[in-house]
């Protein structure tokens, strides 16, 4: 019995775990205005390597998007980009 409960623990506090980084991952990539399916991937795979990655990829994607805003031209395409290879 105390096998099972053993096995038990161990499954319980890696769901949190994984679930808690993929948490934190989504509110940072909300934030960001990332992709969700990815940003949660990344997140409860990598756990706090991809929590920091999230936030990385936010602020890079972030300053390139200023750069662009600049060179867009004033006839925007009508279908929105799509930067979730998991879509």
């Amino acid at each position: 019995m105390a096998g099972v409960l053993t096995y038990l623990a161990v499954f319980t506090l890696t769901s949190f775990w994984v679930l808690g980084w993929a948490g934190a991952s989504y509110v940072a990539g909300a934030f960001f205005d990332l992709p969700m399916k990815t940003t949660i991937l990344v997140g409860a795979t990598l756990g706090p390597l991809g929590f920091v990655v999230t936030i990385a990829t936010g602020i890079l994607e972030r300053g390139s998007r200023k750069g662009l805003d600049q060179m867009q031209s004033p006839m925007p395409s009508n279908t929105p980009p799509d930067w979730d290879p998991f879509a």
